[in-house]
């Protein structure tokens, strides 16, 4: 902020003297008429703090609106007490300062000047000079900056909503058991009589119950007795429908089978994640060994595609299915037919009030919930893409004021070329050519600099 400050400063002093020339006439009459050097100086710091102040008034606004965008944007409720003295005195006394900083250079130096070199037809200060295209090589810089962060982010978002997660989450509906520490509730015998109330609707097509769904949690255990997390495995447990419900890809071996003793807690279906880390065996043939702790002596019995059951934020880690008779279900995971959403959602919340009656029917979407774990992402690509136009916009006003600045300074050569025969287009071209190389060196400065910050 400080940085910007001081640069926003440094331009409105070039600004400013570069209007100093179209004004060295009436400076001239003014010393004529017998103006003092302190009249003159007392004049243009007041136009200078004037001009800060109707900046303060138009930023006020620009508060406003952006404070109603935020609010909206990140569900705050953020307001602004504009007549506490912490508010405004700061308010009012940066405004004031930024007017006399800007204003007292050119001050001092218009009225300086000697009333003959005020006359003078070929003199003027500041303008289009090094340092006012250093200024706008800046501006432009921070303006394309943006403007390339915020084409990433872009990216970035699309890239999420496009990513194969290699599971299927469409039409999945998420209903939590409900089951807290301390109930005498078998899970298992949950999900088979829920299986039951439901094998006759049509718009039900299969069902799986797991520990943990996805966004809500996980169970995350250290592979060996330090405890340390350095070598790790995630663990859910499931049934055989697991795999056909999210058409999660079975690569090697089999999926566990219903009814079969030997599935419930001594074999495991591991991704690639954990086969390359870990299984040191043929698939079928490989018990995990003692540092796997509750898991040990278990036969690896199949291995599935590597799926994005974290974030994409996150790598695939290892993981492990189950089927231990001592865990429980938090969540049933129903497949039901798209064309049959609404009396489906009726005919599951009628099933759930005979198996748990007493307790609210409660579900989602498992796709929405996966979104959900970008909203951040998505809410801050919308802050940046704000202030990567209004950036925008001040780079153009800096370029069309430097722009207005020097056509204003060359009336008489833009007469003469049309004299000789210039064209519109030429004209254009001339003027134009000077602010193309400048933008063109603000893109060269900022993409590498948004590449290597974005990419951190």
């Amino acid at each position: 902020h400080l940085f910007g400050y001081k640069y926003q400063l440094f331009y409105f002093l070039a600004i400013a003297l570069a209007r100093g020339t179209q004004r060295l006439k009436e400076i001239g009459v003014r010393q004529v008429l017998g103006a003092a050097r302190q009249h003159l100086r007392t004049q243009l710091l007041a136009e200078s703090v004037f001009t800060s102040l109707v900046a303060l008034f138009l930023a006020i606004g620009l508060i406003l609106l952006s404070l109603r965008f935020t609010n909206q944007i990140f569900d705050y409720n953020l307001s602004i007490n504009w007549w506490s003295p912490t508010t405004y005195l700061p308010l009012l006394g940066i405004t004031v300062l930024t007017g006399l900083l800007a204003g007292a250079y050119p001050a001092v130096l218009l009225s300086r000047l000697k009333t003959v070199k005020t006359f003078q037809s070929d003199y003027k200060i500041g303008g289009n000079n090094l340092v006012t295209k250093i200024g706008l090589v800046f501006q432009f810089t921070l303006s394309i900056g943006l403007l390339a962060c915020t084409f990433i982010m872009l990216k970035q978002q699309r890239y999420i909503y496009e990513q194969d997660l290699g599971f299927d989450s469409e039409t999945v509906v998420v209903v939590p058991t409900q089951v807290v520490r301390g109930d005498e509730v078998d899970t298992q015998q949950l999900l088979d009589r829920y299986k039951n109330e439901l094998s006759t609707v049509s718009g039900v097509q299969d069902m799986t119950g797991t520990s943990y769904a996805f966004t809500y949690g996980n169970h995350a255990f250290s592979v060996g007795d330090d405890g340390s997390f350095e070598d790790f495995s995630f663990a859910y447990k499931t049934d055989p429908n697991y795999l056909d419900v999210l058409d999660i890809e079975l690569l090697e071996g089999r999926n566990f089978i219903a009814g079969n003793q030997e599935d419930l807690g001594k074999t495991v279906i591991v991704n690639e994640a954990f086969q390359k880390k870990y299984v040191e065996g043929e698939v079928g043939a490989y018990q995990l060994p003692e540092e796997f702790g509750q898991f040990a002596n278990a036969n690896v019995i199949g291995v599935v595609k590597d799926h994005h059951f974290l974030d994409l934020k996150e790598t695939v880690d290892p993981m492990l299915l189950h089927m231990k008779p001592d865990m429980r279900y938090h969540h049933l995971l129903v497949k039901i037919a798209p064309q049959e959403v609404s009396a489906t959602l009726s005919q599951l919340e009628a099933a759930w009030e005979t198996i748990r009656p007493g307790l609210p029917f409660e579900f989602t979407f498992l796709d929405d919930d996966i979104q959900q774990q970008y909203e951040e992402e998505a809410k801050w690509n919308k802050v940046i893409s704000g202030a990567a136009l209004l950036a925008i916009f001040i780079g153009f006003l800096g370029l069309f004021g430097l722009v207005a600045l020097s056509l204003s300074e060359r009336t008489k050569e833009i007469g003469i070329r049309k004299v000789l025969g210039a064209s519109l287009a030429n004209i254009i071209a001339l003027f134009s050519k000077d602010f193309v190389q400048l933008v063109f060196i603000a893109f060269v400065i900022a993409t590498p600099i948004a590449y290597y910050f974005m990419n951190e």
